[in-house]
């Protein structure tokens, strides 16, 4: 073999080589999208299932002070703002969990579901493989949010994004999708501690 068939041989092998790393470079996905959840969505009122959580959404309405009864005691949250207060079944799909992301998401804006209601929340509820849990999650949120809300014409989109990891990256992740504008606004609603759905 001459030295210029060596020449070309190494010098297609060096372009198809360069072409390859090119293409692949090109396709490879960077970070924001190798690690994303994987997405479940649907409405209020669909069934959501992901690896290991099923939820449906029943109802969301705006309330200026949910009550309860907290270990015997009577509980009033008290708030600057309004809640968002979520009425919701959940379930795990194959082992005990807990709902370790529930977050409303606004515009790119996110709330974190209140610990302040406590075992009120279904936000702080083990739940069981397959037998769903009926409860509330409660978003405290800006009053301006409810009023806006409110007073627009056009739909006011949310997501309600629900998930067993505290860390969304690849896992399921179950989103709902909500039109605030489309909830009542009530002065008062009395919140039940979690319990088996009917």
């Amino acid at each position: 073999m001459s030295a210029r068939r060596k020449a070309i041989g190494a010098g297609l092998g060096l372009a198809t080589l360069l072409l390859v790393s090119g293409v692949i470079a090109n396709h490879t996905p960077d970070e924001s999208v190798r690690d994303a959840p994987f997405e479940v969505r649907g409405a209020l009122g669909a069934t959501l299932t992901g690896r290991n959580l099923s939820a449906t959404v029943t109802g969301a309405q705006f309330v200026t002070q949910p009550r309860g009864e907290l270990w015997g005691e009577p509980w009033a949250a008290e708030s600057g703002g309004v809640w968002l207060v979520v009425d919701a079944e959940a379930a795990c799909v194959e082992s005990l969990c807990q709902l370790q992301s529930a977050m409303l998401d606004v515009d790119g804006t996110r709330w974190s579901a209140s610990e302040r209601p406590n075992s009120l929340s279904l936000a702080q509820t083990t739940l069981a493989a397959g037998i769903p849990t009926a409860g509330a999650l409660l978003f405290e949120v800006p009053a301006a949010l409810a009023r806006d809300a409110a007073e627009s014409a056009a739909p006011r989109p949310a997501e309600l994004r629900l998930g067993v990891a505290s860390d969304e990256r690849l896992d399921s992740l179950l989103i709902i999708e909500l039109d605030l504008s489309a909830l009542k606004q009530q002065p008062s609603t009395t919140i039940t501690e979690p319990g088996w759905a009917e």
